[in-house]
């Protein structure tokens, strides 16, 4: 597969307005296929923007919605590749926090729902539990939603998977800049994949969102990465790109899987992580 052009989105979604975020996401991707990008990521729930409140389940679409039909002919329009946060209707009481891949031609290839739920999240949101790549005419990629990134596990399957690249819609908000900057970096390095990073930008709510999205080489390399203000990076990613070729950093290779068997077991003594709500 060869090179091609990808638009990182890093926008402020209006507030639970999926109206006025279909026109957002409307004048990014005719952006970026002017400049003539075939791929596009927009941030995590871009369709209502990242809110911890009962009204996401009002707002919530299963995924042949409306707006989800909406975007497929937007992505058909604009011939874009297109991964998009949105709360996901399901058949229980809380929504999935997910993204939609759509293809070039409007086609849903499927979607992806955010396994690692953090914070107050598992209040308002179901846990998705399967972790897989999809095919696209760009190559092979993965998606993670925003937590899901800090674990290395989950990057890993899909690299496993034959993922070449990892994409991430983000709603990380200060003081966690540095969080984004190093495990964005170590998905890519430890896993010989490029890493985009499509994060929210200004402040929603009680959320300051720090924007500064990026993408990252095969080594680690920080190709392009945005600061506080609202743009759209566009960024060239080779999928069929060889990672090094050192004996030393093949890292998928040289996994030891007989001495990993403790990562799948369940401890109830870990300590509670950090919490959106503080």
């Amino acid at each position: 597969m060869s090179s091609f052009l990808l638009g990182v989105s890093q926008l402020t979604p209006a507030r639970l307005d999926k109206e006025a975020n279909l026109l957002r996401i409307e004048s990014a991707m005719q952006q970026t296929a002017d400049a003539g990008g075939e791929a596009i990521i927009f941030p995590e729930l871009f369709l209502t923007g990242y809110f911890l409140t009962e009204k996401l389940a009002s707002l919530a679409e299963p995924l042949g919605g409306p707006s989800l039909v909406r975007l497929s002919a937007l992505a058909r329009r604009y011939h874009l590749l297109t991964i998009c946060g949105w709360p996901e209707a399901a058949d229980g009481s809380r929504p999935y926090n997910s993204a939609v891949i759509i293809e070039r031609d409007g086609e849903v290839v499927g979607a992806y729902r955010k396994t690692h739920l953090f914070g107050r999240e598992p209040e308002f949101f179901a846990a998705g539990d399967r972790l897989r790549a999809f095919d696209s005419s760009v190559g092979r990629i993965g998606v993670l939603i925003c937590y899901d990134m800090e674990f290395p596990e989950a990057a890993r399957i899909l690299a496993l998977d034959g993922a070449a690249v990892l994409l991430s819609p983000t709603a990380n908000m200060n003081p966690y800049s540095a969080y984004q900057a190093v495990y964005a970096r170590a998905r890519a390095m430890e896993n010989g994949v490029y890493v985009a990073t499509a994060n929210t930008v200004g402040r929603l709510d009680r959320f300051d969102f720090f924007g500064e999205s990026s993408v990252v080489d095969p080594e680690g390399i920080v190709l392009e990465i945005a600061g506080a203000e609202e743009r759209v990076l566009m960024v060239s990613v080779d999928p069929a790109r060889v990672p090094r070729s050192e004996a030393a950093l093949r890292y998928l290779q040289h996994r030891r899987p007989d001495l990993y068997a403790r990562l799948a077991q369940v401890d109830g003594s870990q300590p509670m992580g950090r919490s959106k709500s503080s």
